[in-house]
Protein backbone atom coordinates (compact mmCIF):
# COMPACT_ATOMS: atom_id res chain seq x y z
CA UNK A 1 0.00 0.00 0.00
CA UNK A 2 1.44 3.36 -1.05
CA UNK A 3 1.50 6.54 1.04
CA UNK A 4 -1.30 8.00 -1.07
CA UNK A 5 -3.43 4.88 -0.63
CA UNK A 6 -2.90 5.06 3.12
CA UNK A 7 -4.11 8.66 3.21
CA UNK A 8 -7.17 7.84 1.09
CA UNK A 9 -8.01 4.68 3.03
CA UNK A 10 -11.40 5.03 4.73
CA UNK A 11 -11.05 2.99 7.91
CA UNK A 12 -14.60 3.63 9.09
CA UNK A 13 -16.08 2.40 5.82
CA UNK A 14 -13.88 -0.69 5.93
CA UNK A 15 -14.67 -1.62 9.53
CA UNK A 16 -18.40 -1.07 8.99
CA UNK A 17 -18.46 -4.13 6.73
CA UNK A 18 -16.83 -6.31 9.39
CA UNK A 19 -19.26 -8.14 11.71
CA UNK A 20 -19.29 -6.61 15.17
CA UNK A 21 -19.93 -9.94 16.86
CA UNK A 22 -18.40 -13.34 16.25
CA UNK A 23 -19.50 -16.70 17.59
CA UNK A 24 -16.81 -19.35 17.69
CA UNK A 25 -17.59 -22.90 16.60
CA UNK A 26 -17.42 -24.32 20.17
CA UNK A 27 -19.70 -21.52 21.37
CA UNK A 28 -22.21 -22.33 18.62
CA UNK A 29 -22.46 -25.95 19.74
CA UNK A 30 -22.57 -25.13 23.46
CA UNK A 31 -25.82 -26.32 25.00
CA UNK A 32 -27.06 -27.87 21.76
CA UNK A 33 -28.11 -31.46 21.08
CA UNK A 34 -26.78 -33.14 17.94
CA UNK A 35 -28.01 -36.14 15.99
CA UNK A 36 -25.58 -38.09 13.77
CA UNK A 37 -26.57 -40.81 11.32
CA UNK A 38 -23.77 -43.18 10.38
CA UNK A 39 -21.97 -42.47 13.63
CA UNK A 40 -20.31 -45.90 13.70
CA UNK A 41 -18.73 -45.53 10.25
CA UNK A 42 -15.24 -44.31 9.40
CA UNK A 43 -16.27 -40.67 8.99
CA UNK A 44 -18.89 -40.80 11.74
CA UNK A 45 -16.31 -41.84 14.34
CA UNK A 46 -14.17 -38.80 13.51
CA UNK A 47 -17.25 -36.58 13.75
CA UNK A 48 -17.99 -37.88 17.23
CA UNK A 49 -14.39 -37.58 18.44
CA UNK A 50 -14.05 -34.02 17.17
CA UNK A 51 -17.33 -32.84 18.65
CA UNK A 52 -16.64 -34.35 22.07
CA UNK A 53 -13.01 -33.20 22.17
CA UNK A 54 -13.28 -29.68 20.72
CA UNK A 55 -16.87 -28.75 21.61
CA UNK A 56 -16.95 -29.83 25.22
CA UNK A 57 -20.11 -27.94 26.12
CA UNK A 58 -22.33 -29.91 23.72
CA UNK A 59 -25.49 -30.91 25.58
CA UNK A 60 -26.18 -34.33 24.01
CA UNK A 61 -25.00 -36.31 20.99
CA UNK A 62 -27.49 -38.87 19.67
CA UNK A 63 -26.18 -41.73 17.53
CA UNK A 64 -28.44 -44.42 16.09
CA UNK A 65 -26.69 -47.79 16.20
CA UNK A 66 -29.06 -50.75 16.23
CA UNK A 67 -32.42 -52.04 17.39
CA UNK A 68 -32.94 -51.62 21.12
CA UNK A 69 -35.68 -52.46 23.61
CA UNK A 70 -37.95 -53.88 20.93
CA UNK A 71 -37.87 -50.70 18.84
CA UNK A 72 -36.71 -50.72 15.23
CA UNK A 73 -34.10 -48.16 14.09
CA UNK A 74 -36.87 -46.24 12.32
CA UNK A 75 -38.94 -46.00 15.52
CA UNK A 76 -35.89 -44.90 17.50
CA UNK A 77 -35.09 -42.18 14.95
CA UNK A 78 -38.63 -40.83 15.19
CA UNK A 79 -38.36 -40.79 19.00
CA UNK A 80 -35.08 -38.88 18.81
CA UNK A 81 -36.57 -36.24 16.54
CA UNK A 82 -39.20 -35.52 19.17
CA UNK A 83 -36.37 -34.35 21.44
CA UNK A 84 -34.72 -30.89 21.30
CA UNK A 85 -32.22 -31.61 18.52
CA UNK A 86 -30.53 -28.51 17.08
CA UNK A 87 -28.04 -29.87 14.51
CA UNK A 88 -28.36 -32.95 12.29
CA UNK A 89 -25.42 -34.54 10.47
CA UNK A 90 -26.59 -37.07 7.89
CA UNK A 91 -23.45 -39.13 7.32
CA UNK A 92 -25.00 -42.58 6.81
CA UNK A 93 -24.72 -43.97 3.29
CA UNK A 94 -24.23 -47.21 1.41
CA UNK A 95 -20.78 -46.99 -0.20
CA UNK A 96 -20.59 -50.66 -1.16
CA UNK A 97 -20.98 -49.97 -4.85
CA UNK A 98 -20.99 -53.61 -5.84
CA UNK A 99 -24.46 -53.88 -4.29
CA UNK A 100 -27.66 -53.70 -6.32
CA UNK A 101 -28.27 -50.20 -7.66
CA UNK A 102 -31.83 -50.28 -6.31
CA UNK A 103 -30.55 -50.97 -2.80
CA UNK A 104 -28.11 -48.06 -3.02
CA UNK A 105 -30.86 -45.73 -4.28
CA UNK A 106 -33.19 -46.75 -1.45
CA UNK A 107 -30.50 -46.10 1.17
CA UNK A 108 -28.73 -43.01 -0.15
CA UNK A 109 -31.71 -41.22 -1.71
CA UNK A 110 -34.66 -42.62 0.21
CA UNK A 111 -32.82 -42.46 3.53
CA UNK A 112 -31.85 -38.83 2.99
CA UNK A 113 -35.41 -37.90 2.05
CA UNK A 114 -36.70 -39.61 5.20
CA UNK A 115 -34.27 -37.74 7.47
CA UNK A 116 -35.18 -34.43 5.83
CA UNK A 117 -38.87 -35.11 6.42
CA UNK A 118 -38.15 -35.77 10.09
CA UNK A 119 -36.12 -32.55 10.31
CA UNK A 120 -39.22 -30.61 9.32
CA UNK A 121 -40.74 -31.67 12.64
CA UNK A 122 -37.91 -30.16 14.68
CA UNK A 123 -38.97 -26.78 16.03
CA UNK A 124 -35.54 -25.46 16.99
CA UNK A 125 -33.32 -26.91 14.27
CA UNK A 126 -30.34 -24.71 13.41
CA UNK A 127 -28.56 -26.70 10.71
CA UNK A 128 -28.82 -29.82 8.57
CA UNK A 129 -25.59 -31.08 6.98
CA UNK A 130 -25.63 -33.87 4.42
CA UNK A 131 -22.34 -35.57 3.53
CA UNK A 132 -22.38 -36.79 -0.05
CA UNK A 133 -20.05 -37.33 -3.00
CA UNK A 134 -18.35 -34.33 -4.60
CA UNK A 135 -18.13 -35.97 -8.01
CA UNK A 136 -21.48 -36.32 -9.76
CA UNK A 137 -20.53 -34.78 -13.12
CA UNK A 138 -17.44 -36.61 -14.30
CA UNK A 139 -17.88 -35.56 -17.94
CA UNK A 140 -17.04 -31.95 -17.05
CA UNK A 141 -13.52 -30.59 -16.74
CA UNK A 142 -14.44 -27.89 -14.22
CA UNK A 143 -16.74 -28.60 -11.27
CA UNK A 144 -18.39 -25.53 -9.78
CA UNK A 145 -19.92 -25.30 -6.32
CA UNK A 146 -23.51 -25.04 -7.48
CA UNK A 147 -26.53 -27.28 -7.90
CA UNK A 148 -26.58 -28.89 -11.35
CA UNK A 149 -29.76 -30.05 -13.09
CA UNK A 150 -30.09 -33.84 -12.81
CA UNK A 151 -29.58 -35.83 -16.02
CA UNK A 152 -32.77 -37.74 -15.22
CA UNK A 153 -35.63 -37.34 -12.77
CA UNK A 154 -35.62 -39.66 -9.76
CA UNK A 155 -38.97 -41.11 -10.84
CA UNK A 156 -37.42 -42.11 -14.18
CA UNK A 157 -34.46 -43.75 -12.44
CA UNK A 158 -36.75 -45.76 -10.16
CA UNK A 159 -38.87 -46.79 -13.14
CA UNK A 160 -35.71 -47.91 -14.95
CA UNK A 161 -34.67 -50.04 -11.98
CA UNK A 162 -37.96 -51.92 -12.11
CA UNK A 163 -37.11 -53.27 -15.55
CA UNK A 164 -36.10 -56.96 -15.56
CA UNK A 165 -32.71 -56.40 -17.20
CA UNK A 166 -30.49 -53.37 -17.23
CA UNK A 167 -26.83 -52.55 -16.97
CA UNK A 168 -25.63 -51.28 -13.63
CA UNK A 169 -22.39 -49.43 -13.05
CA UNK A 170 -21.13 -47.55 -10.04
CA UNK A 171 -17.82 -45.70 -9.85
CA UNK A 172 -16.27 -44.24 -6.72
CA UNK A 173 -14.14 -41.27 -7.73
CA UNK A 174 -13.29 -39.82 -4.36
CA UNK A 175 -11.61 -41.59 -1.47
CA UNK A 176 -11.81 -40.42 2.11
CA UNK A 177 -8.39 -41.45 3.31
CA UNK A 178 -6.51 -41.73 6.61
CA UNK A 179 -6.51 -38.72 8.91
CA UNK A 180 -3.85 -36.05 8.65
CA UNK A 181 -3.87 -34.99 12.32
CA UNK A 182 -7.00 -36.02 14.22
CA UNK A 183 -7.64 -38.18 16.15
CA UNK A 184 -4.12 -39.42 15.33
CA UNK A 185 -1.96 -38.90 12.22
CA UNK A 186 -2.63 -41.69 9.74
CA UNK A 187 -5.60 -43.14 11.64
CA UNK A 188 -7.94 -45.54 9.79
CA UNK A 189 -10.36 -48.18 11.05
CA UNK A 190 -10.54 -50.63 8.13
CA UNK A 191 -8.94 -51.79 4.88
CA UNK A 192 -11.59 -50.13 2.75
CA UNK A 193 -10.92 -47.46 0.16
CA UNK A 194 -7.45 -46.11 -0.45
CA UNK A 195 -5.91 -47.97 2.50
CA UNK A 196 -6.68 -51.38 1.04
CA UNK A 197 -5.71 -50.32 -2.49
CA UNK A 198 -2.35 -48.87 -1.47
CA UNK A 199 -1.54 -51.79 0.85
CA UNK A 200 -2.41 -54.37 -1.83
CA UNK A 201 -0.23 -52.56 -4.35
CA UNK A 202 2.65 -52.25 -1.87
CA UNK A 203 2.53 -55.97 -1.02
CA UNK A 204 2.34 -56.97 -4.67
CA UNK A 205 -1.14 -58.44 -4.41
CA UNK A 206 -2.43 -55.81 -6.83
CA UNK A 207 -0.03 -55.41 -9.74
CA UNK A 208 -2.22 -53.66 -12.29
CA UNK A 209 -4.70 -50.79 -11.90
CA UNK A 210 -6.53 -49.90 -15.08
CA UNK A 211 -7.09 -46.22 -15.74
CA UNK A 212 -5.92 -43.12 -17.54
CA UNK A 213 -2.35 -42.32 -16.57
CA UNK A 214 -2.89 -38.56 -16.70
CA UNK A 215 -5.81 -38.63 -14.26
CA UNK A 216 -5.54 -37.76 -10.59
CA UNK A 217 -6.95 -39.76 -7.69
CA UNK A 218 -8.21 -37.50 -4.92
CA UNK A 219 -7.38 -38.64 -1.40
CA UNK A 220 -9.10 -36.45 1.18
CA UNK A 221 -8.06 -36.88 4.85
CA UNK A 222 -11.07 -37.90 6.91
CA UNK A 223 -10.46 -35.18 9.52
CA UNK A 224 -10.65 -32.53 6.76
CA UNK A 225 -14.16 -33.68 5.90
CA UNK A 226 -15.33 -33.87 9.52
CA UNK A 227 -13.89 -30.47 10.47
CA UNK A 228 -15.34 -28.75 7.40
CA UNK A 229 -18.82 -30.17 8.00
CA UNK A 230 -18.79 -29.18 11.67
CA UNK A 231 -17.81 -25.61 10.77
CA UNK A 232 -20.34 -25.53 7.91
CA UNK A 233 -23.20 -26.24 10.31
CA UNK A 234 -22.11 -23.34 12.51
CA UNK A 235 -21.77 -20.96 9.56
CA UNK A 236 -25.00 -21.83 7.77
CA UNK A 237 -27.02 -20.13 10.51
CA UNK A 238 -25.30 -16.78 10.04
Amino acid sequence: MTYRQINEFDAEKFTAAVPTSYVSVPDFYAGKSIFITGGTGFLGKVFLEKLLYSCKDVETVYILIREKKGKTPQQRVEDLFNKPVSVVFHVAANVQFYKEFKEIINTNVGGTKYVLQLCQRIKDIKAFVHISTAYCHTDQKVLEERIYPPPAELSEVLKFLQQPQHDKKQIKELFISASLKEPLPGWVDSWNGATGLITASYNGANRVLLGEGSNFLDLIPVDFVANLAIVAAAKCTR
